[in-house]
């Protein structure tokens, strides 16, 4: 058994820029994406190394878009494989996931497969519920979450509705630790609850506002408010977690608002662990003009590759400025640091959450070796 789910990735070549992106998120939330220019090895025959890859990996992710739509080629080779091992499987296990990225046509032999969104941020929390999902009904999600020290994480859903007015339906998965001694367990899950529940009972007090009586013949009180979280864990060791519970709220407008809340924790004894507390104390630079200078540089290079109008870089150097506001969102992986940026923070809506990753050896000289994150470094 695979210590990590792999998850392949096929695309069109034209469409390479998007799938990094999904690449790097995928494995960022503590998954093995695969895709053939990152993962075939300089003297391997690359059409065996896909072949085996797909054979190998427990969700197939086709991505789709108006450029690679009808295309010709190993495209449709991957797709075909893909389907044939769906075939051996059973009925109700998720498997093949069609992923748009932009608007377009579902091809007719995929339109079977529920498919999902990738251009609208709110279809990331999708996509991890169904390999969560998946993995649970292959009955190996515990044993993917899982330390040798018998650390475990598992998921916990709640799921509320009202069908009558007001509408409202709330979907919210989240981790749950196991496997510490039972007080330390029951501390972080209490935090995590109580954050969950916390958001819960504000989106119900939008819904039943008093301020804002419902009328039967007002059809946009008749539109359900949403909320809706998954979570994805980036590091998990005997005695480190990292964590991000994901968000997607919908109470009307133009569109809903995504966004991420992080933990991170030393486990034995439990203690968070700050950002600042993982840098040298006696750096003649601020941990966060560090970090600033290094986000903005990245965000502004993700601009010019999206070719995305980013206002005279306005809205990056704001929303990366060197305020401990803008970097309250990290994760803790093996060799980096991951910062997330929600919409509008370093953004228009249409440009989504931003991901940064900066790796251990580019800060490296800041780092306090003494910290909670030493044995990493």
């Amino acid at each position: 058994m695979k210590a990590t789910p792999q998850i392949f990735i096929s695309y069109a070549r034209e469409d390479y820029e998007a799938v990094e992106q999904l690449y790097n998120r995928l494995q960022y939330a503590g998954f093995k994406p695969w895709i053939d220019k990152k993962d075939i090895l300089p003297g391997e025959k690359w059409e065996s190394s896909i072949e085996k890859a797909i054979r190998d990996s427990d969700f197939v992710l086709i991505c789709i878009s108006n450029k690679s739509v009808g295309k010709r080629g190993f495209l449709q080779r991957e797709i075909k494989e893909a389907l044939d091992l769906w075939r051996e499987k059973l009925e109700d296990d998720i498997y093949l996931i069609p992923v748009r990225l932009e608007d377009c046509k579902i091809p007719e032999f995929l339109s079977q497969f529920q498919w999902l969104n990738l251009y609208n941020d709110n279809e990331w929390i999708l996509l991890l519920k169904a390999i969560h999902e998946g993995l649970k009904r292959l009955g190996i999600q515990s044993e993917v979450l899982s330390t040798s020290g018998g650390i475990r994480v598992i998921s916990e859903r709640l799921l509320e509705s009202n069908d009558s007015l007001p509408k409202y339906s709330i979907d919210v998965e989240f981790p749950k630790i196991e496997g510490l001694e039972a007080r330390t367990s029951k501390e972080i899950n209490v935090i995590i609850e109580g954050d969950i529940l916390k958001k819960v009972h504000r989106l119900k007090g939008n819904v039943y506002c008093l301020n804002n009586p419902v009328k039967e013949d007002d059809w946009l009180s008749k539109i359900p408010s949403e909320l809706s979280a998954t979570y994805e864990i980036s590091l998990l060791t005997d005695n480190l977690i990292s964590f991000k519970i994901n968000y997607y709220e919908f109470t009307g407008g133009a569109h809903g608002m995504p966004w991420s809340v992080s933990f991170n924790y030393q486990l034995r004894p439990v203690a968070s662990i700050e950002l600042f507390n993982i840098f040298r104390r006696d750096l003649t630079l601020h941990p966060l003009d560090i970090i600033s200078q290094l986000c903005i540089a990245e965000l502004k290079r993700q601009a010019k590759g999206d070719d995305y109008d980013y206002e005279d870089e306005r809205w990056i150097r704001e929303g990366a400025a060197p305020k401990p506001e803008n970097f309250e969102v990290f994760n803790i992986t093996k060799s980096s640091l991951v910062f997330t940026f929600i919409p509008y923070q370093v953004g228009c809506y249409a440009w989504g959450t931003r991901l940064v990753e900066i790796p251990f050896g580019a800060i490296k000289d800041y780092l306090d070796k003494n910290s909670p994150i030493g044995s990493l470094l």
